[in-house]
């Protein structure tokens, strides 16, 4: 199983991508809470499987991307909240 962890790491992140796409061009509609959650809680699960996935290409594409997004995400956050008005 610990092989595989990688491969659905990345699979899981892609996921969490495309929510985000969805959502930003509104083909879907989840309410601010439940995307948030969602994307917090596919995050966290992609980077731990990464993290616990055998080292190769797969846990550093997860890893990577994981990270990335993550620090996009928050960085997005920081930015809206930081706009005053």
């Amino acid at each position: 199983m610990k092989k595989f962890l990688g491969v659905i790491s990345f699979a899981l992140i892609i996921l969490v991508i495309c929510f985000f796409t969805a959502n930003i061009t509104q083909v879907i509609d989840p309410g601010v809470t439940t995307f948030r959650v969602l994307m917090i809680c596919g995050i966290i699960i992609s980077f731990s499987f990464s993290f616990l996935s055998e080292k190769g290409l797969w846990r550093k594409l997860a890893l990577g991307l994981s990270i990335c997004w993550f620090r996009l995400l928050y960085c997005h956050r920081i930015n809206e909240n930081s706009i005053p008005g």
